[in-house]
């Protein structure tokens, strides 16, 4: 099993007794964080702890 899909897997179990407001809360905020992952790995280059190169930066 992969790291994402065990991930998944564990936010899924945290919101099984939540209600439907903080479900979609809690859907829309993961969603929009992996935009933003998404977007900031193709302006850097790198995806997360990943060294691009020649620029001189970590993520």
């Amino acid at each position: 099993m992969t790291h994402e899909h065990s991930a998944l897997l564990a936010r899924l179990d945290a919101l099984k007794g939540a209600d439907a407001a903080s479900v979609f809360a809690e859907l829309t905020r993961a969603g929009l964080q992996e935009l933003i992952e998404a977007e900031a790995t193709e302006t850097l280059g790198a995806g997360r702890r990943q060294y691009p190169r020649p620029v001189a930066m970590w993520r």
